[in-house]
């Protein structure tokens, strides 16, 4: 937040970028300091050099109009929601803004008839009602990036079960599963960790002393691809993975959405536990532009907070991805 940053006494950054690129302190000391360091984003933002691209000037086309809003501390006479177009509902901590989304704006919209309202105009229930929140994909290692975004681990897996090492032992894709027997490790069951209790404190979880964290044992780790087993490519970056499958378009698309999103630094294996609130928002965009959402237009997408705690870097790949949905007829 440019206000809190530049209000500051002792600002430190810490980078110079996401993930692995991070965990060094570019610069500390007042906002001025900042500022004036080399290789700092947040000195860029703060000198104005990074800013959000403006959007072409768009014309909203005709949406629905809400009548008589009046859920929780709602007293609105009338609400007008326009379509294909990037819509911002702003206003203060308790003001109403999430009522409105979820409590009148989606359940009208979803059911067809006012919710939360006396009355609703110019719905279309065709509508395919997308709400996009930032609860977390998973709560255990077991959930990743790979798994949650359409087709990556499935595609990954019939890669590794095609190649000449998996069919000599009758190795098939469901070998290359951590969440299957037969090819993960049997001493913490794919997840690459155990959970540990911790008594009166919350439980832990711990590398698995077995597997080291590979999630997998025996013949599946030596199978390989471009000298790469199934635990070294979910321990790839999305980046790295890009690169390494150019060739593979089934590959190609998602990961490269990911990287479009500012996830590119995000491993594939990636247990869930370990992602923040807008890590998990952004995937679950990810998905839905997997499966076609930016070509097939019309559907509304709900956000509530989407740029909660992202640095304005990561505001600006977000907000592309927004732009490309409106611009494909989405609102």
């Amino acid at each position: 937040d440019e206000d809190v940053i530049r209000h500051a006494d002792h600002v430190i950054d810490l980078g110079p970028g996401p993930g692995r690129a991070g965990g060094n302190v570019v610069a500390a000391g007042p906002p001025s300091v900042v500022a004036a360091t080399a290789g700092s984003r947040t000195g860029e933002f703060l000198r104005g050099e990074l800013r959000l691209p403006r959007a072409a000037h768009r014309i909203p086309g005709p949406g629905a109009r809400f009548l008589g809003l009046h859920a929780r501390n709602l007293r609105i006479p009338a609400l007008d929601l326009p379509s294909r177009a990037l819509v911002a509902v702003s206003g203060v901590s308790g003001s109403g803004k999430s009522t409105l989304l979820r409590e009148v704006i989606e359940p009208s919209l979803r059911r067809g008839r006012p919710v939360g309202c006396e009355g609703v105009e110019g719905a279309d229930r065709s509508t395919r009602i997308v709400p996009i929140d930032a609860a977390p994909i998973g709560r255990t290692p077991a959930s990743t990036p790979a798994t949650f975004v359409g087709g990556i681990f499935d595609r990954l897996r019939k890669r590794f079960a095609g190649t000449a090492a998996a069919q000599a032992l009758g190795l098939t894709a469901a070998a290359f599963s951590f969440n299957r027997p037969g090819g993960r490790c049997d001493g913490c069951k794919g997840a690459g960790a155990i959970q540990v209790s911790m008594d009166i404190m919350a439980d832990v979880w711990a590398p698995c002393p077995d597997c080291g964290g590979s999630r997998y044992a025996g013949p599946v780790l030596t199978c390989a691809i471009d000298g790469r087993s199934i635990a070294d490519v979910l321990a790839l970056t999305v980046d790295e993975a890009a690169a390494a499958f150019a060739d593979d378009p089934r590959l190609r698309a998602p990961l490269g959405i990911l990287g479009d999103l500012g996830l590119g630094y995000l491993q594939l294996g990636q247990g869930a536990d370990t992602l923040s609130g807008g890590e998990a928002q952004r995937l679950r965009l990810c998905d839905e532009l997997v499966r076609g959402a930016d070509r097939r237009g019309g559907a509304l997408y709900l956000l509530d907070e989407p740029t909660l705690g992202l640095h304005p870097w990561d505001v600006i790949h977000l907000v592309g991805v927004l732009d490309g949905l409106v611009d494909a007829g989405n609102t």
